[in-house]
């Protein structure tokens, strides 16, 4: 066969989609350490769409989500399809479409004094906005429970003495809330505290 016929024919299969996967995400029975070839096969999927960094999507490739199942974050969208073969997203399996909830999941609870408590370790640029255990929305800590600790002075705009903060707790990298006037609320973090002044 003339070689110019077999290159025709070989970039005609790549255009119309035959190179294309399937990757199959399911958040009940997949597994991370499986690869990306094991993960083209829907007995053997993913267990998060965050898996999905460690491959290069290509026009006409398919990221199937299994139905029923929870996906705690989000999936990011990094690589873009054709006009005439999209990558697409989609579903398999039966049951209610599964749920992307663009939360993370916060582990390590413990009890402490009746109450449970875990330590954020997420992106501290993306502060907590809405708590959930399960379905019910939490209510998130604060301190002081109600109104706000008064600044007792200030040595500068970012530097400032508050006595109501004084004790063991250390609030670097902790968001705080600055009242500077009446009608302002200013956000912004703890970059360093010292507990004993």
């Amino acid at each position: 066969m003339n070689r110019g016929i077999c290159a025709g024919i070989i970039a005609l299969l790549a255009v119309s989609g035959v190179f294309s996967a399937t990757y199959y995400i399911s958040s009940s029975s997949g597994d991370d350490g499986r690869t990306a070839a094991q993960a083209q096969n829907q007995s053997t999927p993913w267990q998060t769409p965050g898996k999905l960094s460690t491959v290069t999507l290509v026009p006409g490739d398919q990221v199937l989500l299994k139905r029923g199942d929870t996906f705690p974050g989000g999936i990011v969208v990094n690589q873009s399809g054709s006009a005439g073969s999209p990558i697409t997203y989609g579903t398999y399996g039966s049951g209610n479409r599964p749920i992307v909830t663009g939360a993370a999941a916060i582990s390590g609870w413990q009890q402490e004094s009746g109450r449970y408590v875990a330590t954020y370790t997420g992106d501290a640029a993306k502060p907590i906005e809405q708590l959930f255990s399960g379905t019910t929305a939490l209510t998130n800590a604060r301190f002081p429970n109600s109104g706000y600790s008064a600044i007792d002075s200030a040595v500068s705009r970012s530097e400032f003495f508050c006595n109501g903060l004084i004790g063991p707790t250390d609030w670097s990298g902790a968001a705080i809330h600055i009242r500077s006037e009446r009608w302002s609320l200013d956000a912004r973090m703890i970059a360093a505290f010292d507990r004993a002044t």
